[in-house]
């Protein structure tokens, strides 16, 4: 038998779009859970370019307030709620543009899982201008 989770979905932004004369890029993550069928739980966040987002010992990001698991409750249809879960991760900046993406693994309590993912481009410096 083979079960699959449905309706997870992920999202990453970079804050904000141009960063002029910083050196650390703040990204947003959000985690949904669009079933209103079962609860579902987050149990990874991944990034390709700085790796696991919710080990504030990783070498590769600033700070996190990523943390894992996370349960998100079934969709109530209303904004934000407890079937969404936000959190943000900073890391130094790298070339421009800098696109990246995170991926999240989510499970149901039957233990199927799917690996939603989501990119941000952001664009910092002479790049913002197009120069």
């Amino acid at each position: 038998v083979v079960k699959t989770v449905t309706d997870p979905a992920i999202g990453a932004s970079g804050l904000p779009e141009a960063v002029p004369g910083e050196d650390t890029i703040t990204y947003e993550v959000t985690v949904t859970n669009d079933s209103n069928a079962e609860e579902l739980t987050l149990g990874m966040l991944s990034d390709d370019v700085y790796g696991n987002i919710a080990d504030a010992a990783n070498p590769s990001i600033v700070s996190t307030t990523c943390s894992v698991p996370q349960v998100l409750a079934p969709d109530d249809e209303a904004p934000g709620g407890l079937d969404t879960y936000t959190c943000s991760f900073v890391a130094e900046t790298m070339t421009s543009p800098t696109v990246d993406t995170v991926t999240g693994t989510v499970s149901d309590n039957e233990g199927a899982s799917v690996t939603p993912s989501d990119s941000a481009e952001v664009r910092f410096g002479d790049d913002v201008c197009g120069m």
